[in-house]
């Protein structure tokens, strides 16, 4: 009974998981808003590259050198 309620919650919350991924790779795909993608894994190895790129982003600058940002 238990490794049956744990197996559905684990399907349930994968399908919730990947109607939230779908949600925004569709955004990102067929809109024109910009989405910005990242692993969590990246910005602990390296987070002030992880923050400059999406500070370059949110300013819509090629670097952020000699900004208040850097």
């Amino acid at each position: 009974m238990v490794n049956e309620r744990w197996w559905l919650f684990n399907r349930g919350s994968n399908e919730l998981f990947n109607e939230w991924n779908q949600y925004w790779i569709n955004l990102a795909e067929n809109t024109n808003k910009i989405v910005y993608f990242f692993r969590f894994e990246d910005v602990l190895a390296n987070p002030r590259e992880i923050l400059e790129e999406l500070f370059c982003l949110i300013l819509g600058l090629q670097s952020i050198k000699g900004t208040v940002a850097e």
